[in-house]
């Protein structure tokens, strides 16, 4: 496919392009995840992050102290997990998936959700 510019629906395609050839192509041993994307007409910047599988991240460390501090599951019986802590946002700090998408949370609804039974 060739582009003539860049849009959101032509980015749509290319990120995915790109994950194949990241998946198929990519060193062994490292996962890597697209982010936002920023576009004009003419060019676009994307967000790559990097990671060596199995390795925890500083994200991961921060929101295992929280769970830790609050005595919150990880995963609760809905399958529902815990992915992120941001304390920036002090209003709703936790992250969420549920059914592949991803939601923010109070300490009080996380409490609710995944709270030690």
């Amino acid at each position: 496919m060739k582009f003539s510019n860049f849009d959101k629906k032509n980015l749509m395609i290319l990120r995915a392009e790109l994950e194949k050839v990241l998946k198929a192509h990519g060193p062994e041993g490292i996962e890597f995840s697209l982010g936002n994307i920023k576009f004009s007409d003419a060019e676009c910047k994307i967000e790559l992050k990097a990671k060596i599988e199995g390795r925890k991240t500083a994200t991961d460390l921060v929101l295992e102290h929280e769970c830790k501090a609050l005595g919150l599951r990880m995963v609760n019986d809905q399958g529902w997990k815990l992915v992120g802590y941001k304390a920036a946002n002090w209003k709703m700090p936790f992250i969420f998936e549920r059914d592949g998408k991803s939601f923010k949370c109070s300490e009080v609804q996380a409490k609710f959700y995944f709270g030690s039974k």
